[in-house]
């Protein structure tokens, strides 16, 4: 158990320090104005999502208000009224860094160095524009305001409209647009600003809801009481089987957000709704003390009077990730859908520690097996409350998921 808390306390601190420094990283966003018709837009959007990834928003002025609105006040305030797309605004650390008309990729650009003025701080009130020519950066103006919050609500879609504008999608038509290869996420004619403190509350609520898994748990009771019973206690197996199902429904998580990226969030939301419907209407059954059994174990042929050996553990832990877990798992798709647009390394840092809270009734489960008295009040109660637990968990997700449902409309 000492060996349990200490590796604990250590990928607590390394998920932490992820977190920060996803973070810190948190403070770049590059907003490239123009039509999803132009193709010197779309090449702008290739090459500087192929560098900045998921820093990188594309807004539709052709079908978005907000992004039209700000889009008219850089070209007239910048470029003397001239409008032409695209134009690409650089803001670092809530500063405005610089804006500039025109396509930036391969064709304008002979290296990514000529960027690196637009990727610091800008510390002062005035913003500078300019345009690419001869494969330089050209000052054509700047404009000088009384404060760098007042530069981003009149120029930054995010900083002054961010709140009250929804979220759209591309036409169909238009669906060329993401295939340029790029691995940052599309959100074309959409302007949804991420409030990254925000993200915490929703992360631990659904993750503790999706926590209370009733056949999990009484799979990893039966594997955590067998393991401890009899003279020959160990440790082993069950920490191996928290270790295996946290790593494994990590690398879910992974997938569902990097599905949540490309898609709508709509499928995921409707997922997690007939996830919780079913858990709601599920017939409940009573059940005794002696029916608290794991059907996976008895398949796999442990009882209270066998040990456990590493394998059968390892095997446990796959069914759970594979079978068990996805069945109940819609908290986890509604968390995804919640990250999808959020870069990558806060993403991971997020579903690590989405996995460390998922995982805790498993370390309570093994604290709590260490006594026999406390084994029995824990499977009373266990077999008691199950059918609740999974009415419960039901009912929170069905709310939870029309919520999202009804903001992806």
């Amino acid at each position: 158990m000492r060996a349990l808390a200490v590796a604990l306390a250590f990928l607590v601190l390394s998920v932490l320090a992820l977190a920060y420094q996803a973070w810190s990283e948190a403070g770049r966003q590059i907003v490239i104005y123009g039509d999803p018709r132009c193709p010197h837009c779309r090449n702008t959007y290739a090459y500087l999502s192929s560098l900045f990834g998921s820093d990188v928003t594309f807004c539709d002025i052709s079908s978005n208000s907000s992004c039209q609105k700000c889009y008219e006040n850089i070209a007239r305030d910048f470029y003397g009224g001239y409008e032409a797309v695209p134009i690409t605004l650089f803001v670092v650390d809530n500063t405005i860094s610089g804006v500039v008309m025109g396509e930036i990729s391969n064709y304008t650009v002979n290296s990514p160095s000529l960027l690196e003025p637009l990727l610091a701080p800008n510390n002062s009130t005035t913003v500078r524009a300019y345009v690419i020519f001869d494969y330089k950066l050209v000052e054509v103006s700047n404009v000088t305001a009384t404060s760098q919050q007042a530069l981003l609500e009149k120029y930054d879609v995010f900083y002054g409209h961010g709140s009250t504008t929804s979220q759209q999608t591309l036409p169909e038509k238009y669906n060329d647009f993401y295939s340029n290869g790029s691995t940052s996420s599309v959100i074309s004619g959409a302007v949804s600003s991420v409030d990254y403190l925000a993200l915490i509350p929703s992360m631990v609520f659904l993750s503790l809801l999706d926590s209370v898994n009733p056949c999990e748990l009484v799979t990893f009771f039966s594997l955590a009481t067998t393991s401890l019973s009899g003279k020959r206690r160990s440790y082993g197996p069950p920490i191996l089987f928290i270790v295996l199902v946290y790593a494994g429904y990590f690398l879910l998580g992974l997938g569902l957000y990097h599905f949540a990226r490309v898609v709508n969030p709509l499928p995921l939301a409707l997922v997690a709704l007939a996830i919780g419907v079913y858990n709601t209407l599920r017939p409940s059954t009573p059940s005794s003390l002696e029916k608290l059994k794991c059907g996976w174990c008895e398949r796999l042929g442990i009882n209270v009077s066998s040990s456990v050996s590493y394998l059968t553990a390892a095997l446990l832990a796959a069914i759970s990730v594979t079978v068990l877990l996805p069945c109940t798992a819609g908290p986890y798709a509604v968390f995804a859908a919640i990250l999808r647009g959020v870069s990558p390394l806060l993403a991971t840092a997020l579903l690590l520690l989405y996995d460390l809270i998922f995982v805790l009734p498993l370390i309570a489960i093994l604290v709590v097996v260490r006594s026999a008295v406390r084994q029995k009040r824990f499977a009373k109660w266990l077999s008691r409350n199950s059918s609740v637990l999974n009415f419960l968990t039901g009912l929170a997700l069905v709310l939870i998921s029309l919520y999202v449902i009804l903001t992806s409309l």
